[in-house]
């Protein structure tokens, strides 16, 4: 059976993929459809969110593993999802038949100054300052 992995950005649940994961399925109706929350987000809410990428992608291979779905995988995934996708790509690529790839935020294809807007730049700084008064 072949396995379609849907995966969101940073605060993304999988629910965000509304009812794309449905037309998708309708779509393929001999594959599997299969949209995953990160760590922290969705159905994973109460786990701690990880501050690195390949510890993401250990978690996703780890729910498709319990779930009985086998590699490899197709796989749409935006923002921080995409970026996951790729660092699974690079670290399993026996894991991964295809990929598409939205609004990824990885050098070198897009500059900060494209993914956020300047007019953010002041609240993400307040933010980042508290979370590292609260770590000190």
């Amino acid at each position: 059976m072949t396995t379609w992995v849907l995966l969101r950005g940073l605060t993304g649940e999988s629910g965000h993929w509304g009812a794309f994961v449905e037309q998708l399925q309708a779509a393929l109706p001999g594959a599997k459809v299969v949209a995953l929350d990160l760590p922290g987000n969705g159905v994973q809410f109460a786990q701690p969110s990880p501050t690195r990428v390949p510890v993401m992608v250990e978690h996703c291979r780890t729910q498709l593993a319990s779930a009985g779905l086998a590699a490899p995988y197709h796989m749409v995934a935006m923002s921080l999802g995409a970026m996951v996708a790729a660092a699974w790509a690079d670290a399993y690529p026996q894991d991964v038949a295809t990929q598409v790839l939205i609004n990824t935020s990885m050098r070198p294809f897009s500059r900060f100054y494209q993914r956020l807007r300047p007019a953010n730049y002041a609240v993400l700084l307040k933010l980042a300052l508290q979370i590292g008064r609260a770590h000190v």
